[in-house]
């Protein structure tokens, strides 16, 4: 008893400082979005709404939100539909530059923190290829 008597003090400077770095740990864990709308040099693909990506540094985490996507070459009667879809929260690697991730079916993802282009790459016959529609990505901030 008399040890937590000579303690005490001890205890609640323990408890005061615990409280006071708590808020701090949950202020880091904050979440990024990103708007993101597609970058088609081709034109083959319509995009039924911005795609969003929610960044934790903290964490080391991605979350991407793809929009529903149509794909249509010219002359093709039937356009290929693909709907809304989400990857992750996926492992990132955050650098001063990029953002880099990987998704289950091996592609590379690289957002670059400088321009916000989000770019694709694939192993195409033993090659890295990077795909040619891209998106750009801004901060998203209320409008009014």
């Amino acid at each position: 008893m008399s040890f937590l008597k000579l303690n005490g003090g001890i205890c609640v400077t323990l408890v005061v400082l615990a409280m006071l770095v708590a808020p701090a740990k949950i202020a880091l864990a904050d979440t990024t979005t990103l708007i993101c709308h597609m970058n088609d040099p081709m034109g083959f693909y319509v995009e039924f709404g911005p795609s969003t990506i929610e960044l934790n540094e903290a964490q080391s985490t991605v979350t991407v939100h793809f929009s529903a996507t149509r794909f249509s070459s010219s002359g093709n009667p039937n356009p290929a539909f693909t709907p809304a879809g989400t990857l992750g929260p996926l492992h990132a690697t955050f650098s001063a530059d990029t953002i880099t991730f990987k998704d289950q079916w091996g592609r590379t993802y690289i957002l670059n923190r400088l321009t916000g282009v989000l770019s694709t790459q694939i192993l195409l016959n033993g090659v890295m290829q990077t795909l040619a529609q891209t998106y750009n990505c801004h901060a998203a901030q209320k409008q009014f």
